[in-house]
């Protein structure tokens, strides 16, 4: 962990937000107001022009149970350990200024600090969408961004395969840019890369 690093608030006013008509739900929120209103409609399809999500899925076996691999992958406040493209992993309060005690365990509803280990990935606070045991989790990032991505979301899902278990790892991501596209995807797709590789070396030396 990289102790040079600004703190993740820090980064966090230094970063634009993703447009509000591109924000986790507003579309489907807003979608009645945005039919009779002809400009604000052509306000969203310019941001969802230029923010064009990416989906990326990636696999790997792990010799292990699928309930094993879960629990291992499941608290990723501990991410940092196992996965190198990550320089800071830790469970958030859910509401700070009133100081509501940071959680202990993963669930839904809970958030987390994730921030990489390069600027161009930048950091990001997700909120776990969905845990269903053995089978999966998916986080939703609801602040944060980089120079590269303007937002991102994960799912992970765990299945039973001949040799132990299958590790299933999908992010859908936006580009800042269009002109990015192309470093964005091979950022990705080396950081899901090392996140799988890592998670499985992590679960296999487990006792």
């Amino acid at each position: 962990m990289s102790r040079n690093r600004p703190p993740f608030q820090q980064m966090q006013q230094r970063r634009a937000k993703l447009p509000k008509e591109m924000r986790p739900g507003a579309a489907a929120q807003q979608q009645a107001i945005l039919e009779q209103d002809p400009k604000k409609l052509a306000k969203l399809e310019k941001a969802r022009e230029r923010y064009q999500p990416i989906t990326l899925t990636e696999k790997i076996i792990v010799r292990a149970r699928p309930e094993k691999v879960f629990y291992a992958a499941l608290p990723q406040n501990e991410r940092a350990k196992w996965d190198k493209s990550v320089s800071r992993s830790q469970f958030l309060s859910p509401n700070a200024k009133k100081k509501v005690p940071v959680p202990t365990k993963a669930a839904e509803g809970v958030y987390l600090e994730l921030t990489y280990n390069t600027l161009l990935l930048g950091g990001f606070q997700f909120r776990y969408e969905f845990v269903r045991s053995p089978n999966g989790f998916v986080l939703q990032a609801t602040k944060g961004g980089s120079i590269l991505l303007a937002g991102i979301a994960e799912s992970w899902a765990f299945a039973p395969a001949k040799g132990g278990t299958e590790i299933t790892l999908t992010k859908t991501y936006v580009p800042r840019f269009k002109w990015l596209h192309k470093r964005a995807v091979q950022s990705q797709e080396k950081s899901t890369r090392e996140a799988l590789e890592g998670l499985k070396k992590y679960v296999e030396n487990l006792s």
